[in-house]
């Protein structure tokens, strides 16, 4: 999945899986949680590097942690709970 991508950054928002509602909204996206949602994904991105800030109190860690484990890549993720700065991602993308 990640072959020719070199780093991926994530804004969660603290985003919370679990609220229908904001599936249903803000973050619509046909088909994602009958494919697994956002678990999925993480499951997909790794090894590559993945940068996830904001992550709050509702982002899977632990899932993204065993994926990036099995993957053999686990310092390739890098999960921040606060909202980083442009430059701080800018910084950890080179």
């Amino acid at each position: 999945m990640t072959s020719g991508v070199g780093s991926t950054t994530v804004d969660w928002g603290s985003c919370d899986l679990g609220d229908d509602e904001a599936w249903s909204g803000a973050l619509f996206a046909p088909g994602i949680r009958a494919l697994g949602d956002v678990r999925t994904a993480l499951a997909l991105c790794a090894p590559g590097r993945l940068l996830v800030h904001g992550a709050g109190d509702h982002f899977p860690e632990r899932v993204a942690r065993r994926c990036y484990r099995a993957a053999g890549k686990g310092t390739q993720l890098v999960v921040e709970a606060e909202r980083m700065s442009e430059d701080a991602i800018v910084e950890w993308i080179n």
